[in-house]
């Protein structure tokens, strides 16, 4: 088993997975939670073991979607239902449903 010390294990971070954290940052993860498992030895010192900080890498990573999706504008909502946007009474001023717009049913 190798340890290795806060700052050691930022090194191997950065070299192993190109994650830039600091010593700092991962003494606040220890008092806040979520960081990864660490070992108190009788000198009071924190150390890390190698698995230990890839299973916590490997449980901080996934691939995340596309999650800010525009609001679409009048414009673009009269044009995907096909309406002349400068038509009078075209209910425009109303907020569309943007996903009950892509499926095609009615706002």
């Amino acid at each position: 088993m190798t340890y290795l010390c806060p700052k050691q294990a930022v090194q191997y971070l950065r070299q192993t997975f190109n994650i830039s954290y600091s010593p700092s940052y991962l003494a606040r993860l220890r008092c806040e939670g979520g960081g990864p498992i660490h070992t108190k030895l009788g000198n009071g010192r924190i150390y890390y073991q190698m698995k230990d900080l890839e299973a916590w890498i490997a449980s901080r990573s996934h691939v995340r979607a596309h999650t800010a999706m525009p609001k679409p504008n009048r414009a673009w909502v009269a044009k995907f239902k096909g309406e002349d946007n400068h038509a009078a009474g075209n209910g425009l001023s109303r907020d569309y449903d943007i996903f009950a717009l892509l499926e095609g049913k009615p706002g």
